[in-house]
């Protein structure tokens, strides 16, 4: 994940569409003046910044984390108004959790094993980061959600939804790359970049986290109108997937899900950012 405006700022990372694997290939630093014909035509009409485009395999990486695959290129999408909500509030795409009133829906959120043996500042693993992470969503599902997320190593057995999470390959344009739920099920998979993390204190690593796990149940980032309030460029565009005012959430400027943070940053949840999460999976 690059850093921004030279500082030791970080881009987070939403996918667009569901890949179950990351393939093991370098990324492609291509500047937004070397794309491919038409694409950034396209680009644009999704309504999206043709500044520093990366390619990776699944797709193109606009605005520092937002990545856009061919088949969504290929749609026909416009330009929508940003609305009045021009101010950091809580936002949710299109697509949320299946977790049905008067159940409790279990999210169990799985390093891969080379995660498991990796080491990062403070010799602490990304096991422990990621049990950090999953115990911030804890403290607010006990009781008041319906949504419960848990955390199992590498080597146990799961059942129900999994978000399995991965080492992204080195040179990768992010620190954290998810996804937003498909059919009703979270999105499945999130990656993690070491190249960035290694160096990050622990609570850096666990708002990294946090976050795309953010992404998995269905929030948008805080600021995707005007990402230069948490000191990313850009913006980025409601289409295709939605960006939902959560009803009742007050201006937030520490929010989990703003869209870049400080080396060393730590971001647990606000009061905004439980009731959003309460808001959408409530008992």
């Amino acid at each position: 994940m690059p850093l921004a405006f030279g500082s030791a700022l970080a881009f987070w990372s939403c996918q667009k569409e569901k890949v179950t694997q990351i393939l093991p290939i370098p990324v492609q630093d291509l500047p937004g003046d070397v794309l491919p014909a038409g694409i950034a035509e396209k680009i644009v009409a999704a309504g999206f910044s043709t500044s520093k485009v990366k390619i990776i395999p699944q797709g193109y990486v606009v605005e520092g984390d937002v990545l856009l695959t061919s088949a969504e290129l290929d749609k026909k999408l416009t330009k929508p108004s940003r609305g009045s909500g021009a101010t950091p509030l809580q936002y949710t795409t299109n697509q949320l959790v299946n977790a049905p009133k008067g159940q409790t829906t279990v999210i169990t959120v799985q390093p891969d094993g080379e995660l498991m043996n990796s080491r990062i500042s403070g010799n602490t693993d990304y096991y422990d980061r990621i049990r950090d992470a999953v115990a911030r969503y804890q403290a607010v599902s006990n009781p008041s959600l319906r949504l419960y997320i848990t955390y199992a190593p590498s080597y146990a057995s799961t059942s129900g939804y999994v978000i399995h999470v991965h080492s992204a390959p080195s040179g990768s344009p992010y620190s954290g790359l998810a996804g937003f739920p498909n059919n009703g099920q979270p999105y499945g998979d999130i990656y993690l970049n070491r190249d960035y993390l290694n160096y990050e204190a622990p609570e850096t690593v666990t708002t990294v986290i946090a976050h795309e796990i953010g992404h998995c149940i269905g929030f948008r980032h805080t600021d995707w109108y005007d990402r230069s309030i948490s000191g990313c460029y850009g913006s980025e565009s409601p289409n295709p997937d939605g960006a939902n005012l959560v009803p009742g959430t007050g201006v937030d400027y520490s929010s989990w899900m703003l869209a870049c943070y400080n080396s060393g940053q730590n971001r647990p949840f606000t009061t905004n950012d439980i009731l959003s999460l309460k808001y959408l999976y409530s008992l």
